[in-house]
């Protein structure tokens, strides 16, 4: 769907602008990466639970998506041919960047490296496994998924205000943690399950919902706002917001149809992953509008290098051989892609 698209091109745009200029009273790099956490939630809801597809092409899928752009990423910046020092990584970084462990690797070594930004995709690769767990139970078993999603959602909510408010730890030791902010993805796919079932119609002012859920979810980011009120009132409210975004308004619709937000939400993965390697150079350049500016340009450019270069063909490619399911074209048993 193209407002979906645009969502994600609205992602990746707060993620940019967020890292390179930065506001004072609000971290947008993490408003960024909730936007994309909600959405994943409502998408593999779809798929999984909705469209019930094959388990097999499904990770079939995830792993063209993700794996060939992550790859020449760490590829390139392993081999570091310009010698950058905020580039320099060890072999442990390499295999839990590949792996999908920094989130937890990262909480014993206490180091940063510029594979840290791969925390988010940590986080929504084990959603996968779990949310596809879930669907082969409910293939199998009467569940009522929407409850079953909002209560693992809330589980993961209670774990991470314990351990903020009562063990005092940090934002990185509690919020990069899967047991934790998988949340967001559980609560966007439980919202979403939950308004398709009960067929919600948004009419009149209700269709502008969406956005006001949405600006109060970003609103309740705010710098003052507890962390634990941030991931469990202020994703609510953005679950709440992409659950319900294919019913709003159709000027609000058409507004996040436009072929910017959707070109940017198109190029948005290769973005991510390329944006974090310019970040980290922020403290080697002088702290001005220029040397941000071109900070940005140069992540935007070697993430549309990216794009084009690798991951869409790979991805095509993989898809094509790949990703698809076997189908039964006929009752001797023989089967096509």
């Amino acid at each position: 769907m193209p407002c979906l698209d645009g969502w994600r091109g609205i992602s990746i745009l707060v993620v940019l602008f967020g890292h390179f200029t930065p506001l004072p009273w609000i971290n947008m790099g993490r408003v960024g990466v909730e936007l994309f956490f909600v959405l994943s939630g409502r998408l593999m809801a779809e798929m999984l639970f909705i469209q019930k597809q094959a388990l097999g092409p499904f990770f079939r899928r995830r792993i063209a998506r993700v794996w060939p752009a992550l790859a020449a990423f760490v590829a390139v910046i392993s081999a570091n041919p310009l010698g950058i020092a905020a580039w320099r990584v060890e072999a442990s970084d390499i295999a839990a960047t590949l792996s999908f462990t920094v989130n937890y690797v990262n909480l014993m070594t206490n180091i940063a490296t510029v594979f840290d930004h791969v925390w988010s995709l940590s986080v929504e690769e084990h959603s996968y496994v779990l949310l596809a767990l879930l669907a082969l139970a409910a293939r199998r078993w009467v569940l009522n998924v929407p409850l079953l999603l909002g209560a693992l959602a809330l589980a993961a909510i209670l774990n991470g205000t314990v351990q903020t408010l009562l063990g005092g730890l940090s934002y990185f030791q509690v919020y990069w943690r899967t047991d934790v902010r998988i949340a967001s993805i559980l609560m966007a796919g439980a919202v979403y399950l939950h308004v398709r079932e009960k067929n919600y119609v948004l009419s009149g002012w209700q269709g502008y919902a969406p956005l006001f859920l949405a600006v109060l979810g970003v609103a309740l980011n705010a710098n003052v706002v507890p962390d634990w009120v941030k991931y469990s009132f202020g994703t609510a409210c953005m679950a709440l917001a992409i659950g319900t975004v294919d019913r709003a308004n159709p000027r609000l619709i058409k507004l996040l149809e436009h072929p910017i937000l959707v070109h940017f939400g198109l190029w948005s993965f290769s973005l991510y992953v390329w944006q974090q390697a310019f970040y980290v150079l922020k403290e080697d350049l002088p702290s001005t509008v220029v040397a941000r500016l071109l900070l940005l340009s140069c992540a935007i450019a070697c993430g549309l290098l990216s794009f084009y270069i690798v991951e869409q063909p790979c991805r095509r490619f993989l898809n094509r051989h790949w990703g698809r399911p076997l189908r039964q074209v006929s009752s001797t048993g023989a089967s096509a892609h």
